[in-house]
């Protein structure tokens, strides 16, 4: 396989191979979470919830295609943090990063996360945040390598 691929923000040609990649990162993400809707059922709604995001909050999805596949994507957009304990500022929120199965290993989901980072120095952005779920150890070892450090972490408990 070529490692020949572009990374470009999403137009809307891009919409049902990006709706591919949401469904199947649903997919994954009920394997370590029962709660989570089916793919099939979120597809759709999500990527309207992103591209709001990215419309309110300037934000933007970069899809990675190979030979016009699209075979991956990422979103980002910047908050102010609303946390009153620390000084007011603007943050880049890494919303998803999934690259198809069969084409990982091939640096796109680091130039995902190169794409998004670029962005938001654009914008003069100096931090970026990422949620990712405890035990999805592939993505956490993904941003290791891309020098990202844990910064807060959440604990629940079923009642």
């Amino acid at each position: 396989m070529t490692d020949n691929y572009i990374i470009n923000e999403f137009i809307s040609s891009d919409r049902a191979g990006v709706e591919q990649c949401i469904s199947e990162l649903q997919e994954h993400e009920r394997k370590i979470d029962s709660n989570k809707k089916t793919g099939e059922e979120v597809a759709e709604s999500y990527l309207q919830y992103l591209l709001g995001e990215c419309r309110e909050n300037n934000g933007r999805i970069f899809v990675a295609k190979m030979d016009s596949e699209v075979v991956g994507f990422s979103c980002v957009w910047v908050e102010d943090e609303d946390d009153p304990t620390s000084k007011p500022r603007k943050i880049g929120y890494f919303s998803d990063l999934y690259v198809m199965p069969q084409f990982r290993r091939h640096g796109i989901g680091s130039g995902l996360i190169h794409a998004r980072k670029d962005y938001l120095k654009s914008l003069g952005v100096s931090l970026a945040r990422v949620c990712t779920l405890a035990n999805n150890p592939e993505i956490q070892e993904a941003l290791k390598s891309q020098g990202f450090n844990q910064y807060e972490i959440i604990w629940e408990i079923s009642l």
